[in-house]
């Protein structure tokens, strides 16, 4: 091992041509679990840029463990909720206040899970623009539009005209546009 000098046998790991034990190499490579701050070695879930152990990806209000394809949302860069407990929490009191204040104040920075079902009519609660940068070749998805009348109220709470779309399906806005 490149760190502790010790004798390599079966198991190692090889970062820009070094070579070190299991130990040494989780603990100057690893990622930590933002749920409980210990290293990641196994499956992840990810909220935005932070990832968590399955174990640690849980409500902060109700305590849930939220489950792969729950409803989720991270709300200021560190507040795991459930889509339920979000709701509840944080936009139903925010909605209202907007509505008695009638002040534009800006939602939370937040990272979102949501389910869209595909309308049977054919009808979409929102539609997108895609927009690519020049200079550096990226391209975002946001939320052009959302039409109420043809989306659950779950949903239509969820998204805001501006929001930036980060995965369809799983799969990462960047690489879709690209084919």
């Amino acid at each position: 091992c490149s760190e502790c000098c010790d004798r390599l046998t079966n198991w190692y790991y090889e970062k820009d041509g070094k070579l070190y034990c299991r130990s040494h190499y989780w603990e100057k490579f690893g990622e930590v679990c933002h749920g409980c701050s210990l290293l990641m070695t196994g499956p992840a879930m990810v909220a935005g840029d932070y990832k968590y152990h399955p174990e640690c990806f849980v409500c902060l209000s109700c305590k849930v463990i939220i489950e792969d394809q729950d409803t989720y949302a991270l709300v200021e860069r560190s507040k795991l909720y459930c889509g339920k407990c979000h709701q509840q929490i944080v936009l139903t009191p925010m909605l209202e206040k907007r509505l008695c204040d009638s002040a534009l104040d800006s939602l939370p920075h937040t990272v979102t899970l949501i389910s869209v079902p595909a309308a049977t009519n054919g009808k979409k609660g929102f539609s997108v623009s895609v927009v690519r940068d020049c200079g550096t070749g990226s391209t975002s998805v946001q939320v052009k539009e959302v039409r109420g009348m043809h989306i659950s109220p779950e949903v239509r709470n969820a998204i805001h005209v501006g929001d930036r779309i980060l995965e369809i399906n799983g799969v990462p806005v960047g690489p879709l546009m690209e084919e």
